[in-house]
């Protein structure tokens, strides 16, 4: 590919997107993409697909735009309300509630905002440069990873309870036992044996992330919230919103090895196929939680923890078209949706996509860096305003969350079940509260668990090495030894820091 042929993709796109209709529906597509994010249970994917259907008398390009641009404005959106009602707009939004939201406790909401917003353009920033680089190595680069290097990833997110636990260790183990029993309910992806639907067609698929997410956090965080009464901040810090938000852009820019490193591994999972955005933020927050000297201030409202998990977010999906456009292969859900839509506008991704459409790759990328501008700038012009959300009486404020969760839980699936699952979910959330037992490993292993499980038994599959296939490449061997790595963190870090204690005296 050489830069003549670059240069004349980018004067195309540059000019399409400067067509009226397709900047209107560039904004209307990020404000939509804003909304469906915060609302529990839709997310980017419900928003691609509730407006596909109103894109088939659409020019082309005006099609890709608005279904890219509800892309780049939903991950914000997610995170507003991970931040101040510790309920994920969607499920990659879960890691930034572990710290979002106690900041929003602590009264500074704006702050976890302002850096939040800023950490999102800013990855998206990343992970798009890292798809231009990639353009001429795409096929290369998704190659690199298959089953068993998707398996040991998913099982160094796993390790990452260790460090997830706070307190009694075997509170935490007993968190992600109950998600893994959670993740194996339904049909075996393999096999199709049925395992634990107890008769019913409706568990045949297994528990959903959505219901179970918004279950354990939203519901579960309202029940517990109401009963305690007040509002969610009882600190008048909060007051100086203005000055917390410029704060937390600052944040952002002081700890910009911390953005880098973030939404390099946001980028990197995003290209994987299958492995989903949710494991990419993840693995971010906690990678932000190992390499840190003060761990101890994560999950309490340190802002680090909310950077490393918007700056993986938003990388994520500039990385994701890689697959996605490349080889016809989506990365996500969402970028499922997004690849059917594109068929249906006669676009087909592929190699040939590569060398014979080169400008619709390029408006692709423009329309989500500039998508994801636009939703930072609207976030940090409102933060203000949404701040004020944290000091409003949870009898208000509850109904109105719970409302929103079950009708976004509801949409999601269109199955009264899904609401049952959710309310079943927000007792077993409200429980764990009640007895001090973190939620967030057993979401981590909802999560993880039908990665793991179902590349292992790919990779055995395929090869006749039997165990060996595990270790036979240098991806799979460093993955390893970042599990191996992990595990003893926990374990070394306290003698380090007696060490350096007697060192400093």
């Amino acid at each position: 590919m050489d830069a003549g042929a670059f240069l004349g993709a980018f004067t195309a796109a540059f000019g399409s997107l400067l067509d009226p209709f397709v900047l209107l529906a560039l904004f209307t597509g990020t404000l939509f993409g804003l909304v469906v994010g915060a609302v529990p249970g839709l997310g980017s994917l419900m928003g691609i697909a509730l407006l596909v259907p109103f894109t088939f008398g659409m020019e082309t390009t005006t099609a890709i735009v608005l279904l890219t641009a509800v892309k780049g404005g939903s991950n914000f959106g997610g995170s507003i309300t991970a931040i101040l009602i510790n309920t994920p707009g969607q499920p990659p939004s879960a890691a930034t509630l572990l710290d979002g939201y106690p900041m929003a406790r602590n009264g500074e909401a704006g702050r976890a905002l302002g850096a939040s917003a800023t950490a999102s353009v800013s990855g998206a920033v990343i992970g798009i440069l890292v798809l231009v680089v990639t353009v001429p190595i795409m096929r290369e680069v998704v190659l690199w990873f298959g089953s068993p290097e998707v398996f040991w990833l998913g099982v160094w997110g796993l390790t990452f309870i260790a460090v997830v636990v706070r307190g009694s260790v075997v509170s935490g183990l007993i968190s992600a036992g109950l998600g893994l029993i959670v993740a194996l309910h339904g049909a075996s992806q393999l096999t199709a044996q049925e395992r634990w639907t107890y008769g019913l067609i409706e568990l045949y698929d297994g528990f959903h992330l959505v219901p179970v997410l918004v279950g354990l956090f939203a519901i579960a965080e309202m029940m517990d919230l109401v009963l305690e009464g007040g509002t969610i901040s009882d600190d008048d810090e909060s007051s100086d919103v203005i000055g917390a938000k410029w704060q937390g852009v600052k944040d952002v820019f002081v700890n910009k090895f911390l953005l880098l490193r973030s939404g390099a591994i946001g980028s990197l999972i995003g290209i994987i196929p299958g492995v989903g955005g949710t494991t990419a933020t993840y693995v971010s927050y906690f990678q932000a939680a190992q390499t840190a000297s003060d761990s101890e201030s994560f999950g309490s409202g340190d802002v680090r923890g909310v950077i490393a998990s918007e700056a993986a977010n938003d990388a994520k999906d500039g990385a994701a078209f890689i697959p996605t456009l490349a080889l016809g292969i989506p990365g996500s859900a969402a970028m499922a949706v997004l690849l059917g839509a594109l068929v249906l506008h006669g676009i087909q991704p592929g190699p040939a996509l590569v060398q014979d459409h080169l400008d619709v790759i390029v408006l692709v990328v423009m329309a989500l860096l500039v998508s994801n501008v636009l939703t930072s700038v609207i976030g940090l012009a409102v933060i203000d305003h949404l701040a004020r959300i944290a000091r409003i009486d949870v009898d208000v404020l509850a109904p109105i969350v719970v409302v929103f969760s079950y009708v976004g839980t509801y949409v999601a699936s269109n199955s009264v079940f899904s609401v049952l699952v959710t309310f079943l979910f927000g007792l077993v959330g409200f429980l764990m509260i009640r007895a001090d037992v973190s939620r967030v490993p057993m979401i981590l292993a909802v999560v993880l668990a039908p990665i793991v499980e179902i590349n292992f038994f790919r990779s055995l599959a395929s090869s006749d090495s039997g165990a060996l296939v595990f270790v036979q490449s240098p991806i799979s061997m460093v993955l390893c030894l970042l599990v191996v790595a992990s595990l003893l963190l926990p374990v070394v870090r306290p003698t380090l820091a007696d060490r350096s204690e007697v060192v400093d005296r």
